[in-house]
Formats: structure tokens, sequence, C-alpha cells
């Protein structure tokens, strides 16, 4: 489609400043999260963060009945996040619960369901408040095993469509490059 020529902007994201202009009959609402890994001072937990996200989208109504049929698009921990987001909600007593229906599909694009290796990330992370928010993501994670199981349940009996997208080449992983400054000789 369109947007594909975009304009060359750094600040550009495909949701807020194409989506809109090419579908005029949504209304994409964009949610972010501290994803820091390196000197994060942060002791949230996935399910935190997505406790965080059930209050945001009930601070925009998203979270009654009368929403408007929703589609979901994640990426990476941000699908864990709306896995946990949906366990929490669908064992909620209160208007969080009703929320579900109004979910017809869910995109994940690179979402580490069974885990991610973390050799590259565990040094980044040792002895931070954050360490076991990462080593939850590891493949032999309990934590991750439950959560699935949960969410495909809900996914099945609110007849949610769910649509997977992954890598299927090798790509870099994340690193910490540590830069040398050398002063440069005055010319």
């Amino acid at each position: 489609g369109s947007w594909m020529h975009r304009k060359s902007q750094s600040n550009f994201v495909w949701l807020r400043d194409r989506l809109p202009k090419d579908m005029p009959g949504i209304r994409p609402i964009i949610y972010g999260y501290d994803t820091q890994l390196v000197q994060s001072e942060s002791v949230q937990t996935i399910d935190d963060l997505a406790s965080s996200f059930i209050a945001r989208l009930a601070s925009i109504g998203r979270v009654y009945t009368s929403a408007k049929p929703l589609i979901v698009i994640v990426h990476s921990l941000g699908g864990i996040l709306l896995k946990s987001a949906l366990v929490q909600m669908a064992s909620s007593l209160g208007e969080e619960g009703s929320f579900l229906s109004s979910i017809k599909m869910i995109f994940f694009f690179g979402v580490p369901s069974r885990g991610m290796h973390m050799s590259h990330l565990l040094p980044m992370v040792k002895g931070q408040p954050n360490e076991h928010l990462v080593q939850l993501l590891s493949p032999d994670s309990d934590y991750l095993t439950s959560l699935n199981r949960h969410f495909s349940g809900i996914a099945t009996i609110r007849d949610i469509r769910v649509i997977s997208a992954f890598e299927t080449k090798r790509s870099r992983t994340t690193e910490v490059c540590l830069i040398r400054r050398f002063p440069l000789p005055l010319v």
C-alpha cells in the first residue's frame, strides 16, 4: 500500500501516521511501556506491566461492552504482556472481563511465546532489579508455559482469531556496544 512510500522522517509511526489515512474508519491506539534493559531500576514484573495496560485501557474507555470491535497488533515482549493482561481480565469479576468480547483478532509479530535464548541478554541485566523479568522469558520458563496454556483457552472460548508471524532468517541479536572515545588530532 501507500504506507511504503512514507516520507523519510525519523519519527514516522505507521500505525499513527499512515494507517488512519489508508483506513479512515479505524481508531488506532498505541501503547508503550518501559523496555530499557541496561541500567534499569524497574522492579515491575510482566503481570505488573499487564495491569498497567489494563488500567490504561480503562482510562480511555476500552474495557466496556459498548467498545467497538478491536484488532490488536503486538510485537515481541508486548505479546507476552498482552497475554498476561487477557488472563487477568478473564479472571476478573469486574468490567475488565467484558473487554475480551470486543477483541476479534490478535496479530503477534516476533513474540517469544516459547521463550528466547538468554545468553546475550542475561549479562546486560545481571544484578539489576529487572533480571527476574528477563529470566521469565527463557525457553524453560514455567511462567510462559502456564501463560500460553491460559491464553490459548481464552482465545478458543472467546473465538479470537490469532495470527503469528516470526522471522525465518537469522538476524543480529541485542548487544551492548562500548565505544571508546579517543581524542582526534587537530588538523
